[in-house]
């Protein structure tokens, strides 16, 4: 279930502009080992941010046409 954790936690940080985000989660036991806390661990890396898209050129399509590739 840790791992499935990492990777949802993962998803949605990269969502927000970190796609270089490394979540590791680990189990903690009390000493008496009557409790356990799990702790997740978030390095999220550089942001990335998508800047000005241009295009150029003569784009042209068509209404109710599918391509089939």
């Amino acid at each position: 279930m840790i791992r499935e954790d990492e990777i949802a936690l993962s998803a949605v940080i990269s969502e927000r502009g970190y796609p270089h985000v490394k979540v590791t989660g680990r189990v903690v036991l009390s000493e008496d080992k009557s409790r356990a806390d799990v702790v997740y661990e978030v390095d999220e890396g550089p942001a990335v941010r998508m800047g000005k898209i241009y295009y150029s050129g003569n784009f042209r399509t068509l209404q109710g046409t599918s391509i089939v590739w």
